[in-house]
């Protein structure tokens, strides 16, 4: 058994909890055991390592830009200085997508044409969902309109309920991710979606197999403004990823998720980390995780662990 390192994965079939997984396997052949922590998810997997119940973890860039600058559930949170420790390539887009018959192609669109949108979101108070709802207010959008045009507002049955989740947890102690995509598609409770997604997405995968939807457009303009305030980027979401992305889109989107901690987590660590992700194993992963020893490019005012920077510019160099 080597050195324990405690490590917030998030819940059980997550890309987080997998990626954790991945690097718990490559690194303990140098002398680490990666402890997964599953219960914090969301924005709770930052702030469990800021508060020391977690030394490092995964998630999403913006979560980790968001916390240092006190931004939406961080706010008041007392954060140390957090460091970018690696990128793992696993793009994350933000997709949305309506039926097909409505002859609808953009988001401004459904603004315009009040159309009643039973869109699956994420919860408000998801971090994701925040996002999105940045960038339908751009478009004309809020899911107080959407539901006065007769829409639905789907963000409850989502995923598991209270019930569903509790049940899971005592038959089998863990708590594992459900998605109830499949259901709400089948049932026409909904037509259309604004989600993240990436190419193992059982929900993008469900809704849009189940049903005709296409993805619509996004105004690039509005992109911009809110990336420009809340770290993101527009990236490509390339034509027929799913069914409905009938051509290559902007959209906003993620190419990393980054494995962090604070800048007092230990040097050693860091590098062993940076190493264990040069393993060829790593490529055994259900999401399709990936890893370049090129220095990223790190969103907003982020910043490298002072090991990392090292590595990667030894790495470079050749030395």
């Amino acid at each position: 058994m080597g050195q324990a390192v405690t490590f917030a994965a998030s819940g059980v079939g997550s890309f987080w909890y997998e990626g954790g997984v991945l690097l718990k396997k490559a690194i303990a052949p140098l002398g680490y055991d990666l402890v997964l922590d599953e219960k914090p998810s969301d924005f709770k997997n930052v702030l469990s390592v800021a508060d020391g119940t977690n030394l490092i973890g995964i998630t999403m860039p913006q979560f980790v830009d968001w916390a240092l600058r006190g931004h939406s559930a961080f706010k008041g949170k007392q954060i140390p200085d957090l460091r970018v420790i690696a990128a793992l390539n696993l793009p994350v887009w933000l997709g949305a997508a309506v039926d097909r018959a409505s002859g609808i192609s953009s988001l401004k669109e459904i603004a315009e044409k009040k159309y009643p949108w039973k869109v699956v979101l994420p919860a408000p108070a998801n971090l994701v969902g925040e996002y999105i709802e940045y960038i339908m207010a751009g478009h004309g959008l809020t899911r107080e309109k959407i539901i006065s045009w007769g829409g639905a507002d789907l963000r409850p049955t989502l995923q598991k309920t209270p019930e569903m989740r509790a049940k899971l947890i005592a038959e089998t102690g863990r708590d594992e991710m459900i998605s109830v995509t499949k259901d709400l598609a089948k049932s026409g409770q909904t037509n259309g979606f604004f989600l993240y997604i990436n190419g193992c997405s059982q929900w993008g995968r469900d809704l849009t197999t189940i049903q005709d939807l296409r993805f619509v457009t996004f105004d690039e303009a509005v992109l911009d403004k809110v990336n420009a305030e809340w770290g993101g980027t527009n990236i490509t979401l390339p034509a027929r990823l799913f069914n409905g992305v009938d051509q290559d889109m902007v959209a906003v989107g993620w190419r990393h998720h980054y494995i962090y901690g604070g800048a007092d987590v230990p040097d050693e660590l860091v590098t062993a980390v940076l190493k264990a992700l040069e393993d060829e194993r790593i490529l055994d992963n259900a999401h399709g995780f990936s890893f370049s020893g090129f220095m990223p490019k790190l969103v907003s005012n982020l910043k490298l662990h002072r090991a990392a920077e090292h590595y990667y510019k030894k790495r470079a160099s050749g030395t």
